[in-house]
């Protein structure tokens, strides 16, 4: 195997696994709701609870702009999300371009 081979095969090996670890996919958590029904978050991850027995929220999850009644519900929409987003197919996905 050329030298060449065998930089293509590890920088393709380096963007399989960075695609499959979801380095690509990363997200910050987010700030808690301005939610004036519920005085009380607290975060989970990247979503936060509401903890305010009050609130109409209360034990609801809160996560990229939208309210969860559970964890299951707010789980499946992360999953459902995270399956749909598209990866690149790869090293050399690009445009592709030869010459001087």
């Amino acid at each position: 195997m050329s030298k060449s081979t065998k930089w293509v095969t590890g920088i393709s090996a380096v963007a399989l696994i960075a695609s499959m670890t979801g380095c690509a996919n990363s997200t910050k958590a987010s700030s808690a709701p301005k939610d004036t029904d519920c005085e009380e978050w607290e975060q989970e991850g990247d979503a936060w609870e509401c903890e305010d027995s009050s609130s109409s929220h209360y034990n609801h999850f809160f996560y990229n702009g939208t309210f969860y009644k559970n964890s299951s519900n707010l789980k499946n929409a992360i999953k459902k999300n995270t399956s749909s987003t598209k990866v690149s197919k790869g090293f050399g996905s690009g445009s592709k371009s030869f010459g001087g």
